[in-house]
């Protein structure tokens, strides 16, 4: 049925994804970083005093501007993020298309993939940032070098450690193009999309690459970001992703082009070697170019096979993770009410999402506790024992969340 009526097949895949997608993020429990975007966005409708101005802020201003039509809406947030999500899905069926004669199956696994369905429900930049990333690559194979900058550099300013992908693209045109203008295209529209991140970073932090810095200073400071940090658990988390479909990657590597093989080398070594804190969905911009080398190298049959088992393994690895994610979360929205009846700020280990649920001001416990006393802070959200006045507790059946008075 799809690859008789590959058109009609892709309809159906985007109304599945959509109804799943709209679904998840209907139900879902809140993310951390989706708090800071959220966050954001209302900062930056100025209805906030809350905010965490190191993050990309691309995503927080489509979504301050879209709530000024349907007003502050967490699901029409990340509906926003899943029409990204939707996005991913057409281009990839039309890189699919340029590449396969049958390329609804690759799409087919690309759409199912419970990575790719559950952080397009969530307020996030990863989607985002792929939608631009398979943009840069559908411009690639079209030959359209200034659109193939631009999108690079709109995937960086959604997702800033998406910026490793503007390398084995540059490698990619080295190799394979023999004409300089192209490189020199890419180069140009790689300028011009960066344009609006050095207008906002000049205006708001004085200097074109001060948020950038800001950003990089932060997460070195909170990630532990160091050489060979995480590359152990980040090694394990990718095996555990991708294994069912190595056969077909080994194989499919040889008629595979420049591109698709760089991108999967140069990322991998970034994520194993720097990155300093390990997610199953830092390898969702792997997800696309593991899936093209992979249908390369096997036939329709064990590629269905295979990626079965990928979807299986890698849905259940999303499962697990939410479930550790959504730890203490009814016992914490139990202490957000109670803290919303008081004006004085708040200390807590879990401060993007409060920051976004409280109308006082958050902070981020990265310091000793009584440094706060001189920032106006006046109560610890925590689940942390401390030597504080406990002014409530709420028990749940795992943890306790305290409500400790600072002054």
């Amino acid at each position: 049925m799809f690859s008789k009526n590959p058109k009609k097949s892709l309809v159906l895949l985007l109304t599945i994804f959509l109804v799943v997608s709209a679904y998840i993020g209907y139900t879902a429990y809140l993310e951390w970083d989706e708090g800071s975007f959220l966050m954001n966005s209302r900062n930056i409708a100025g209805d906030t005093v809350n905010s965490e101005p190191s993050r990309p802020m691309a995503l927080s201003f489509l979504i301050s501007f879209i709530w000024k039509f349907t007003g502050e809406s967490i699901l029409f947030a990340r509906l926003l993020t899943t029409v990204f999500g939707l996005g991913c899905i057409a281009l990839f069926y039309s890189i699919c298309n340029e590449k396969f004669e049958d390329p609804i199956i690759p799409t087919l696994v690309f759409s199912l993939s419970p990575l790719i369905l559950f952080w397009s429900s969530q307020v996030m930049t990863d989607i985002p940032g792929l939608f631009f990333l398979l943009s840069a690559y559908y411009f690639y194979l079209k030959r359209n070098d200034f659109m193939t900058g631009i999108s690079i550099s709109f995937a960086i300013t959604f997702r800033y450690i998406y910026s490793i992908f503007a390398v084995p693209f540059f490698i990619a045109y080295l190799l394979d193009r023999e004409d300089i203008k192209d490189v020199l295209f890419y180069a140009g529209g790689g300028i011009l999309g960066a344009m609006p991140f050095f207008i906002y970073s000049f205006i708001s932090h004085g200097g074109p690459l001060e948020k950038a810095f800001l950003y990089i200073g932060n997460v070195s400071e909170w990630s532990g970001a160091s050489l060979f940090a995480s590359t152990w658990e980040n090694l394990v988390k990718m095996i555990q992703v991708f294994f069912a479909l190595i056969p077909g990657v080994l194989k499919g590597r040889r008629e595979t082009g420049s591109l698709e093989k760089i991108t999967v080398v140069f990322y991998s070594l970034f994520i194993l070697l720097f990155v300093g804190m390990s997610f199953y969905r830092y390898w969702v911009p792997m997800i696309p170019f593991v899936i093209i080398i992979a249908y390369k190298g096997l036939d329709k049959k064990h590629f269905l096979v295979f990626s079965a088992i990928f979807l299986v393994v890698s849905g259940n690895l999303v499962y697990e993770e939410y479930q550790e994610r959504k730890y203490c979360y009814q016992e914490f929205m139990e202490g957000i009410e109670y803290l919303k009846e008081f004006d004085g700020g708040v200390v807590s280990d879990r401060w993007s999402i409060t920051g976004y649920m409280l109308e006082q001001k958050v902070l981020s416990p990265y310091k000793d506790y009584e440094l706060f006393k001189n920032r106006g802070m006046e109560y610890i959200f925590t689940t942390e024992k401390l030597d504080y006045p406990v002014k409530e507790s709420f028990r749940g059946d795992v943890c306790t969340y305290y409500v400790y008075q600072l002054e």
